[in-house]
Parts: structure tokens; C-alpha cells; sequence
């Protein structure tokens, strides 16, 4: 295995793979406002995080 294998972690890369199979802590609750999308890109892909009234 090359060290290069290990430090891109975009889709179908070998550490994209390995930590997509886990949760991933992208971002504290104070950092995310109740009723607010907040774009985000981790592991080269874009994803919403949304925090709803309840929490």
C-alpha cells in the first residue's frame, strides 16, 4: 500500500471507503443554528446539515 492511499479521502479512494463506514464528528451544535441549513464539504463530497427545533 502506497501512504498516498491513506491521505485522499474522496469516493471510491481506499480512506474514503474505510471512513465512510463510521460516523464522522463535521461539526460542534453551537456552530449550527436551529431552522438553518449549513453547507459542508468533507471527504470531497457536499452534504446539508440541518438542526431542526427540537435539536
Amino acid at each position: 500500500m502506497d501512504f498516498s492511499e491513506m491521505v485522499h479521502t474522496g469516493p471510491g479512494t481506499l480512506a474514503g471507503r474505510y471512513l465512510r463506514m463510521f460516523w464522522q464528528p463535521v461539526c460542534c451544535s453551537y456552530e449550527l443554528s436551529v431552522g438553518r441549513a449549513l453547507p459542508i464539504r468533507i471527504m470531497g463530497e457536499d452534504f446539508t446539515l440541518y438542526r431542526g427545533d427540537s435539536g
